[in-house]
């Protein structure tokens, strides 16, 4: 007998990084994803930053970032998956963003594997 699997199919912009993310290119990040989530308001948003070098992530860069985030209206709409590698430094980072994100008004967690973070998000 077959195992079948219900799943949700939903709208999802997705962004894959690479190489040295510092604070410019995290608020630039910032920037790429508000617009798109004013372009296809409703669409869920999957950040997979596990080939990244982070440069950036005091808590004064973290507040900027998130601050910026707060300028789009649309970002507090969606649910934000951010997946990140599975070291210790960048759990630190991430636990933070977070929980300032989720703080802020945001729906917004992190993982560290895609698939359960696309579960996460059909889970809305």
């Amino acid at each position: 007998m077959n195992k079948i699997t219900v799943c949700n199919v939903r709208e999802l912009i997705r962004t894959t990084e690479a190489g040295i993310l510092n604070q410019r290119r995290v608020l630039e990040l910032v920037q790429e994803l508000g617009e798109m989530a004013k372009t296809y308001p409703g669409n869920s948003i999957l950040m997979d930053l596990r080939d990244t070098h982070l440069t950036a992530g005091s808590m004064s860069d973290i507040v900027e970032a998130v601050m910026k985030a707060q300028s789009f209206q649309e970002l507090h709409e969606v649910r934000i998956a951010n997946v990140v590698p599975n070291e210790a430094s960048r759990l630190m980072i991430a636990n933070r963003v977070e929980g300032l994100m989720q703080h802020e008004g945001f729906t917004f967690k992190c993982f560290t594997d895609s698939e359960s973070a696309r579960d996460w998000l059909d889970e809305a």
